[in-house]
């Protein structure tokens, strides 16, 4: 057994891009947005993102642009069999942000804190 399968974050770690499909059926679930933000989504906005997720660092870029975070550190603050809680340090605000991973089958997701809406991921490597 590899020692990253041994991480109690281990659900976790991989690249995971943002599943269109997926994200836009639970828009429709929650309702209440109005035509021109759903215009914008609807538009591949979703779909574009890769997470990235090694042992204690993670990075984001857009499959569409060259715009890489580059890895930032995390710490892992709370696991639980369908969720990770992790701190993640954002050095553009020189703070962490306190982010939960909530594991679903084969995706995870995240709550988009405005709209309250879920951004599924899928594992890609």
């Amino acid at each position: 057994m590899s020692a990253s399968s041994e991480l109690p974050h281990s659900a976790i770690l991989g690249k995971w891009q943002s599943d269109e499909a997926k994200t836009l059926a639970s828009m429709r679930e929650i309702g209440g947005l109005s035509d021109s933000v759903n215009q914008i989504f609807q538009n591949r906005f979703f779909g574009q993102l890769v997470v990235e997720y090694s042992s204690y660092s993670v990075r984001s870029l857009l499959l569409d642009e060259e715009w890489d975070s580059e890895f930032q550190k995390y710490e892992v603050m709370d696991v639980a069999p369908d969720r990770v809680r992790i701190r993640v340090w954002e050095g553009s605000i020189n703070d962490w942000l306190d982010s939960d991973i909530h594991i679903d089958g084969e995706y995870l997701y995240v709550i988009s804190g405005a709209m309250s809406f879920r951004e599924y991921f899928r594992r890609i490597a």
